[in-house]
């Protein structure tokens, strides 16, 4: 059979057969569009799986870039002596969003390591 493959010379019965199919699928038209067709189906799924991948990855990447930016920013509010209630009214976000930030980063006090903090929500 390898031989087959790498020189298109008959060796065995096996090989005939193949080579054989081969040849009538080689003018098979009816074949040939199915064929074609399945690739470019084939194809077809592999770019929106390719485009689902990269929506999914720039999605996740901007919530992860959000949450970076939200917990330096309270970091920095905690350290000034800022409660969990007055950063969600400075920054105008979500009351329990902050809170649950603030708890991890009271783990860390004062230095409020922020990879930490990201590694104990679940970002890194």
């Amino acid at each position: 059979m390898l031989e087959y493959i790498q020189t298109g010379n008959v060796t065995d019965g096996f090989t005939e057969k193949l080579a054989d199919r081969v040849e009538v699928l080689r003018y098979d038209d009816d074949w040939r569009e199915n064929y074609m067709t399945l690739e470019m189906k084939m194809d077809e799924k592999r770019q929106e799986g390719r485009l689902e991948g990269l929506q999914e990855g720039l999605q996740a990447g901007l919530l992860k870039g959000r949450t970076e930016t939200l917990v330096s920013q309270i970091c920095k509010k905690l350290a000034k002596g800022n409660t969990a209630e007055e950063i969600a009214e400075i920054l105008e976000e979500e009351p329990d969003e902050i809170k649950k930030i603030c708890e991890a980063a009271d783990k860390y006090a004062p230095e409020y390591d922020k990879n930490s903090i990201l590694r104990e929500l679940g970002v890194l």
